[in-house]
């Protein structure tokens, strides 16, 4: 079998028993260990750092510049929440909170304990309208008022000015065109009178 023709993977071709089969496979395996054994590390890639690939596109990527790059990527996407919270809510809400953290930061520099003349105490106590109480339509009518002249004329809407509109579920005050003719069917009525 000296002269027979070997195959691409080193075997002979043809039929071997299988002690010659086990025979060739060892000196080809030892053949193969040597060799690598010889080789320069930088051809073989021994010892080498694991490269890390693009799925898409196939380029080497660096770990550190991947990470950060991930974490830019997800404070943008925070920070486009949070401002879209913002969008979301309204000048009142913002205003209200503002006036909430100003009141906190006050109550925090003040002393713990409230004497009865507190002027600060007082004025929010006088500033709560309570069921039943008198003055409270008066009261109503007069911060309207001066709501409507701490806004710049050009900026107030039009407001319905003729006889007092039937009640509605959500409270919603007629449109200042409104010629005060109640054109329902009277199922918000009979909703009130059932409630």
């Amino acid at each position: 079998q000296r002269g027979a023709r070997k195959m691409a993977d080193g075997h002979s071709a043809g039929v071997l028993s299988g002690a010659e089969f086990k025979a060739a496979e060892t000196k080809l395996r030892e053949e193969r260990r040597r060799e690598a054994a010889a080789m320069d590390p930088s051809e073989s890639g021994a010892h080498a750092a694991t490269v890390y690939r693009d799925r898409r596109t196939g380029k080497a990527i660096n770990l550190a510049d991947e990470a950060a790059r991930i974490e830019a990527e997800r404070e943008k996407k925070a920070q486009e929440a949070r401002e879209q919270f913002e969008w979301g809510r309204g000048t009142k809400q913002k205003e209200a909170e503002a006036d909430a953290r100003a009141e906190l930061k006050a109550v925090a520099n003040e002393p713990f304990a409230r004497r009865a003349d507190d002027p600060k105490l007082e004025k929010m106590r006088r500033d709560v309208i309570r069921d039943g109480d008198p003055m409270a339509d008066y009261i109503r009518q007069s911060r309207a008022q001066e709501e409507e002249k701490a806004t710049p004329a050009e900026s107030r809407r039009p407001v319905y000015k003729g006889p007092p509109p039937p009640p509605n579920r959500f409270g919603i005050r007629p449109g200042y065109r409104w010629d005060g003719v109640d054109r329902g069917n009277g199922w918000e009525q009979k909703l009130q009178n059932h409630a």
